[in-house]
């Protein structure tokens, strides 16, 4: 994450919106509202951290996408458990990723599927909905995410291209291949916590309970108790 600061975080231009994940995060692009944890701090946060270092582990990151899935569908909408659940959330219109009016048959199964098959694309639809439900603007670390994944990609691309006739620059290939690997799942990490905690942020808010003393001139802050009856005024001799 740390080699994200070499790239712009400036709002992307329209020529770079043109990638996958461009296009879904330039659909957010004119929200107002931001994330209460920033992307880049995560891996700083004692409370991010377990959850960011759990979600980037290749082989229990499914699992961690299967309960946040979970949590994010009840928080939008409360003890609905799998009822709502669509492939990628209707986010992904690619084969059976489509969204759907009916309901899944086998909810946790597909989920199950969606998480060890597609991870990334579970961990951002998880997102996607928080951004949904809050109106939230897309991290600024996401503009450089894009910026660098555009790197690697452009960089594996000419390397894979010169090792056809340089078989020395096959390592900078595989190089390179290990640098988007670690990218995606560090990426992977840092998403999935941030979204946790704003889940936890949003449900912490709604549940506190505020005591605000009542006004003075309210009905209820002037009432006072009813005095009893005076004696009748003595008659006039």
């Amino acid at each position: 994450m740390p080699c994200c600061l070499c790239f712009s975080d400036a709002p992307l231009n329209e020529n770079e919106l043109k990638g996958q994940r461009a296009v879904a995060i330039g659909r957010y692009v004119g929200n107002v509202n931001t994330f209460q944890t920033k992307l880049i701090d995560v891996p700083c946060s004692c409370a991010t951290l377990p959850c960011c270092l759990i979600s980037a582990w290749p082989y229990l990151s499914p699992c961690v996408q299967v309960h946040m899935r979970h949590r994010v569908l009840n928080h939008v909408s409360p003890g609905s458990g799998w009822t709502h659940y669509q492939c990628c959330q209707g986010h992904c219109t690619v084969c059976c990723f489509g969204p759907s009016d009916t309901p899944h048959t086998f909810p946790r199964t597909c989920m199950c599927l969606e998480a060890c098959c597609c991870t990334g694309l579970a961990a951002s639809a998880n997102r996607i909905v928080i951004m949904d439900k809050y109106d939230l603007m897309p991290d600024p670390c996401d503009n450089s995410l894009i910026r660098m994944n555009n790197f690697l990609l452009l960089a594996r691309c000419i390397c894979d291209i010169a090792a056809i006739f340089d078989k020395n620059l096959r390592h900078a290939a595989q190089i390179l291949d290990c640098l988007s690997e670690v990218l995606f799942w560090s990426t992977l990490g840092c998403m999935t916590a941030q979204t946790y905690a704003e889940v936890q942020f949003r449900e912490q808010a709604a549940g506190a309970v505020v005591y605000q003393p009542m006004p003075a001139d309210s009905d209820y802050g002037s009432y006072e108790a009813p005095k009893a009856p005076s004696a009748p005024p003595a008659a006039a001799e």
